[in-house]
Order: C-alpha cells, then structure tokens, then sequence
C-alpha cells in the first residue's frame, strides 16, 4: 500500500493531490489496513488540539469532566481527548494480530477419537490440554474496542481541526 496525500492548495481553484496505491494482500484485512492508516491520522488530530466536538454525556464517563458540559462558557476539552484516545485506542488494538493472546494460557493437546459405529471421528481434549481462555477479560476489551470503532463512527464527522 502507498498513500500520498499533499497538501491542500493555497489557491481555492486547484485539487489537492492524493494518490493512493492499493495492493491484493490491502484488501484481505481490509480491517487491520484501514486500522494503519487511522491511528496516525488521530494522533495527529489530537496532537494538533485546534478544537473539540461536543461529545454526548454518555459517550464519556463522568468523572473526566468538570463542570456542565453543556455550559458553552466550558472551554473543557477532556471529554473529546477521551474519546479520542478510546478510538485510538481500539485502532491499535485492531492493527495488531495477537492482541488477545493476552487472555490465552496453557497448552493444547487434542485427541481425534473414532466415533463408535461411524466412519467419523471427534475431537476430544488431551490428557495434557492445559488450555484456558480468560474469557471475562477477553469480552471487556472486545467490548472496549467495539466501543472505540462505534464512537469512531459516531464522531466521523467532528474529525477535523
């Protein structure tokens, strides 16, 4: 993959230019190559603080902000950096392939079994399958990454500076 994106034009008549080269293997995880390409795009966003969105109450938690939100003397930008670093966050986690081998223990150890009157066999665990799955913690950070690519929808449009 090659992304070239120049810089806007001082002159209004003019097109930026952008020239994106997509290769076959871009496209078979369309979802970790979109993921390379945004979280630099929203480090750079936050990094550049030019402005915030209004974030909805509950797309934050509470305590981050002081004051009311919707006071529009409140020049607090905590809620939208939160948001920000949840979607960068999530993207990051999505780039990498072995985020969840975190929440994986032990080893494997499987048994292909014939299947009493049957040509078939099944596949039964091991007497040494050590193999556990923390699967409370696996859904809380699937969950938290789920989160972060629905506040990415959500806010798609306030991406800007």
């Amino acid at each position: 993959m090659k992304v070239k994106i120049g810089k806007y034009p001082k002159k209004s008549d003019k097109q930026r230019k952008v020239k994106i080269q997509v290769s076959d293997h871009d496209v078979w995880s369309a979802d970790s190559t979109l993921a390379l390409i945004i979280v630099p795009v929203l480090k750079k966003l936050k990094e550049a603080k030019a402005g915030h969105s209004f974030i909805d109450q509950e797309d934050y938690p509470a305590e981050i902000l002081g004051g009311d939100p919707h006071d529009p003397e409140n020049p607090d930008h905590r809620p939208w950096e939160w948001v920000l670093d949840e979607m960068i966050w999530a993207f990051e986690q999505h780039a990498t392939d072995d985020w969840d081998q975190q929440y994986y223990s032990g080893e494997t150890d499987y048994i292909w079994e014939p299947i009493e009157g049957s040509t078939n066999k099944k596949l039964v665990m091991g007497p040494n399958d050590t193999f556990t799955v923390d699967r409370e913690g696996l859904d809380k950070h699937r969950a938290r990454m789920a989160n972060g690519r629905r506040l990415f929808a959500k806010y798609y449009g306030c991406l800007w500076t």
